[in-house]
């Protein structure tokens, strides 16, 4: 996570450190992002990495 940012991912009114998601199917999760106040406006760029348990996803 960037300095100054806080983010947290929610499903099911839950805060969510990880999931399963079965072969073929999709989950849906919210993602909230909150800058602390001394970060000023601008055009941020985030980058999301997942991985599976075993380290077969991704290649």
């Amino acid at each position: 996570m960037a300095k100054g940012w806080r983010a947290t991912l929610k499903g099911s009114r839950c805060q969510v450190n990880g999931f399963y998601v079965p072969g073929g199917n999709t989950k849906t999760q919210s993602l909230n992002l909150e800058p602390d106040k001394g970060v000023g406006p601008a055009r941020y760029a985030f980058q999301f990495d997942a991985k599976t348990v075993d380290g077969k996803f991704p290649p």
